[in-house]
């Protein structure tokens, strides 16, 4: 929430002079993540409500069919995350942006915003956001897009966040619980996998935003996106037997930041291990 004030000050000099706008409401922004999201917890929020975390924003306010530009990608900054404990806003939040914009009295305006903030890969055009993106960058890219009439409302504009990247996650586990049964990970590949894309949506709509596969297109080849190798005895991850089959390495029942690194893809990936098993005498 935004508050002009004035303040009396109470000594020698000049009082710098503020213009705001008269009868005019600061744009505010409040953010919440869907509950439809991609490979990890529902009621994971942390990955964007975090104090200091920033987005992209972009808005467009229309009048009479004429467009005028508000946001550019602005930076909107995570100030205020309310206590889990709020049962009526548990996943939303305040992002402050400078310099403050205020609401005319009139006129359609055409949020859409993108996390995490992209100064130079994300691109609005008063029609349409696109957004290049790299699967390896292991950063879970959201965004949102929201309208609101002006002689209508004025308050705070709430985006919700949708995920556009699934988080995929390997976990290699014996079936035996043995300790007779030895096995160990030696090399790791993720191959036939399309590192790149761009991501659109159209921006100057009132309708909800529903992500597909249809907003996302290819910018490269199909590669190897990751490979790892123990070149030394010492390197090799032991494969163990979990106590979970429902989760297998705790990954639901963690804080969110003790959970494993994710990887983001746009495409399927063709998993390549080698194992060696060994056997007590």
């Amino acid at each position: 929430m935004f508050v002009v004030a004035s303040a009396l000050v109470l000594s020698c000099g000049k009082v710098p002079r503020v213009d705001v706008p008269e009868n005019s409401v600061p744009i505010g922004f409040s953010a919440s993540v869907s509950a439809a999201t991609k490979g990890m917890k529902p009621d994971d929020s942390t990955i964007l409500i975090s104090e200091g975390n920033k987005a992209s924003i972009f808005a467009t306010r229309v009048y009479e069919d004429v467009p005028e530009q508000v946001f550019s990608n602005r930076i909107l900054t995570c100030d205020n995350v309310p206590h889990p404990s709020t049962p009526s806003i548990p996943m939303s939040s305040s992002w402050s942006y400078t310099p403050v914009e205020y609401w005319k009295n009139n006129g359609d305006y055409y949020f859409s915003a993108v996390f995490p903030y992209d100064g130079s890969n994300a691109i609005d055009n008063t029609y349409s956001l696109n957004v290049s993106y790299f699967a390896g960058s292991n950063t879970d890219m959201m965004v949102a897009r929201t309208y609101q009439n002006a002689s209508f409302s004025k308050d705070p504009v709430n985006l919700e966040f949708k995920h556009t990247t699934s988080a995929v996650r390997f976990l290699f586990g014996k079936s035996s619980p043995s300790d007779a049964d030895q096995y160990t990970l030696t090399s790791f590949q993720l191959e036939n996998l399309i590192p790149s894309g761009v991501f659109s949506m159209v921006t100057r709509v009132t309708s909800e935003l529903v992500i597909s596969s249809g907003n996302w297109a290819v910018s490269s080849m199909y590669s190897t996106l990751f490979s790892w190798t123990a070149y030394t005895p010492g390197d090799r991850k032991t494969i163990t037997h979990p106590s979970s089959a429902g989760d297998p390495d705790g990954y639901l029942g963690r804080e969110a930041e003790r959970r494993c690194p994710r990887m983001h893809a746009c495409a399927s990936a063709f998993l390549t291990t080698t194992v060696i098993r060994s056997k007590r005498c």
